[in-house]
């Protein structure tokens, strides 16, 4: 017990006080041998482990046992997270250390024994102190919504996400393909191929219509990190452009002639200072400069769609529609495809999470693909009719 009651004062962690923080490279983690169960090691400032913890769950409450020499597992000592939050996660749902985002997120790089612990939840030793913190139970925010184009309908749905039901269905001009929202949320921002750019107010769920010249076909939408302008590819061979729009006047400011036959997509970089845009069945996507309007670089990547880039915008996600169906993921900084990832059936639309968790994929073929953006894994497939185009969160 003595040994128990020195683990308790090194971490200050399971009498509940607030001040019980180990410094990065103290501390070591890997999933326990049985359901319940973690072990804990603390490590020195070289990252050598000094002595190893089995926990246990007992109901509401735990216990905890020194590891003989011969039963130990190698642990990462670089994890530093906080260790009291981790190990409630680990012993209250142990089952999502099977998850990629929680093997990531934890770090365990603890190899299989050879000769697996007993059953420590059968030791006979009692519980010495409550489980003081337990993981967040999932919230609903029953104001989140997003908003799904019907290209064929001339429609756009807006949709509750939590719990997921039909808010409205708003008229827009026809043949809409794309949307985006403005940073405050005020204004979603429609294109119609049909010669116009819808903007929808998100308070009434009402839209109004700038007609543009019959000569441009508005896809592609993006919105400045300012909210004030708006980025719109004109998907059409002669005249290829990119149309930028002020979003309170309602007015076209400039076009952006490029060099390739339909720009379809846009987006722009998280610090407003680039505009990515692809096209319709080529493999280039260009790369421009909104300080001064102009292309700045064209890269080389096959068949890319729909464009998204992660909060911090080191990341690029590209839906590749060439042969199956792709995500790309692309280095910003050299432009290196990281990974890719397969998809459904015609890939075309992206988006990614305000709180970068997920990153959302619409296949044109049908389904919505949901990508875990830490594990860079498909979770899951929102059935949707063929046809589907156009995805956005609201913020």
């Amino acid at each position: 017990m003595k040994t128990i009651c020195r683990f308790i004062s090194l971490g200050c962690l399971f009498a509940g006080s607030a001040s019980a923080q180990l410094g990065a490279g103290h501390v070591g983690l890997a999933p326990g041998p049985t359901p319940g169960t973690v072990i804990v090691g603390f490590c020195d400032n070289n990252g050598n482990v000094i002595k190893e913890y089995a926990i246990a769950r007992y109901s509401d409450s735990f216990s905890a046992m020194p590891l003989p020499q011969e039963q130990q597992v190698p642990l990462d000592c670089t994890y530093n997270d906080n260790m009291q939050n981790a190990i409630s996660r680990m012993l209250q749902v142990p089952s999502s250390l099977k998850s990629a985002r929680d093997s990531q997120r934890l770090k365990p790089k603890a190899l299989a024994l050879a000769n697996p612990l007993p059953p420590i939840l059968n030791l006979p030793f009692p519980p010495i102190g409550p489980l003081s913190s337990p993981p967040p139970a999932p919230t609903c925010d029953p104001t989140s919504s997003f908003f799904v184009v019907n290209h064929y309908e001339n429609t756009v749905t807006r949709l509750k996400a939590c719990p997921l039901s039909f808010s409205a269905a708003i008229p827009v001009a026809s043949n809409p393909l794309q949307v985006a929202i403005t940073p405050d949320a005020s204004t979603a921002v429609v294109s119609s191929y049909d010669s116009a750019v819808n903007f929808i107010d998100t308070n009434t769920n009402t839209s109004s219509t700038m007609n543009v010249s019959y000569s441009l076909h508005p896809c592609g939408v993006a919105i400045t990190p300012d909210g004030k302008r708006a980025y719109v590819t004109n998907l059409y061979d002669v005249g290829a452009s990119v149309l930028v729009i002020d979003i309170a006047s309602r007015s076209l400011v400039t076009t952006i002639p490029v060099g390739y036959f339909y720009p379809q997509n846009v987006s722009i970089t998280p610090d407003g200072s680039q505009a990515w845009v692809t096209y319709y069945q080529n493999n280039v996507v260009t790369v421009i400069d909104t300080l001064t309007n102009t292309v700045a670089k064209n890269l080389a990547v096959p068949m890319a769609q729909g464009i998204a880039f992660d909060p911090a915008g080191t990341t690029a996600y590209l839906a590749s529609s060439s042969t199956s169906g792709q995500l790309y993921l692309i280095d910003t900084s050299n432009f290196n495809t990281i990974k890719q990832i397969p998809l459904g059936s015609q890939p075309v639309d992206v988006a990614v999470s305000p709180d970068g968790a997920l990153v959302l994929v619409n296949n044109f073929g049908g389904g919505t693909s949901v990508i875990d953006r830490l594990s860079n894994q498909v979770i899951g497939t929102v059935p949707t009719a063929a046809g589907t185009r156009g995805i956005s969160f609201v913020p």
